[in-house]
């Protein structure tokens, strides 16, 4: 059994290693062969350098990256469609999820055959520690999308999420949304084709600042063009996009 796991990775070079580290040091403990696998979405810092750092130490990590800049949502399916484990998934380079939780994702997709398994946040709120502002906008935009979508699912933008190749395959089928919101188009993908999403809480640590000033601005400044683009999907008025694209532009 073959366990891929994507990082997008946009600027994140002061943490990036660091957090390859870890997730190796996990899939070390376990018995699965596995792959990791940091999309660099055209970054312009020390990125690349710090992975490759990273690779001396766990060879099993795969460095994909690519010229521009084009989301975080399009590093990710460029991750998955290059990937080659039974199951692929994805954790955020902050390692916010903790990775124990993600440890029991993945045993409990594979001890169940599930084809869907996501982090959530919000399911049971144990073991979660994040500002308030982040803390309602996320339940705020959950609900949203379930009220446009209606998938029953908690926690829609957890970084911490699985798939078996089954769902792979319908996740890279006419694929829309490159930016931050990409998760509800697999999400949506998945329902319509009657694949079962199952949820489990994670535990999870905000990386970054608490000041309350700084959140209300990010959840604007990133909220509100998410909330444009599902908007755009629900409508059927996003174009699609072919994961080669993106990754062929590395030339």
């Amino acid at each position: 059994m073959k366990i891929s796991i994507i990082i997008p990775n946009y600027n994140d070079g002061k943490i990036i290693r660091k957090t390859l580290c870890d997730i190796g040091e996990m899939m070390e403990t376990t018995s699965y062969d596995y792959e990791l696998i940091p999309v660099v979405d055209g970054s312009t810092d020390n990125s690349i350098s710090e992975i490759m750092k990273a690779s001396n130490v766990f060879p099993k990590i795969k460095l994909i990256h690519y010229q521009n800049n084009n989301g975080k949502g399009a590093a990710v399916t460029v991750g998955i469609a290059k990937a080659t484990g039974d199951y692929i998934g994805f954790l955020d380079a902050d390692n916010s999820t903790d990775l124990n939780s993600y440890l029991k994702i993945i045993e409990y997709a594979v001890k169940n055959k599930k084809d869907c398994v996501i982090g959530s946040r919000y399911k049971e709120y144990k073991g979660v520690s994040q500002p308030i502002v982040r803390k309602y906008a996320g339940y705020t935009y959950s609900y949203l999308l379930n009220c446009m979508f209606r998938i029953k699912v908690r926690d829609i933008q957890c970084g911490a999420k699985l798939f078996s190749k089954k769902s792979i395959g319908i996740i890279l089928n006419n694929t829309h949304l490159k930016g931050f919101s990409f998760d509800i188009d697999y999400l949506t993908k998945l329902k319509k084709e009657d694949v079962e999403i199952d949820e489990l809480q994670v535990s999870w640590k905000h990386y970054g600042t608490y000041d309350i000033r700084t959140n209300i601005l990010l959840v604007f400044l990133i909220g509100l063009p998410m909330v444009k683009d599902v908007v755009k999907l629900k409508l059927n008025k996003m174009s699609e996009f072919n994961w080669e694209d993106v990754y062929y532009s590395r030339y």
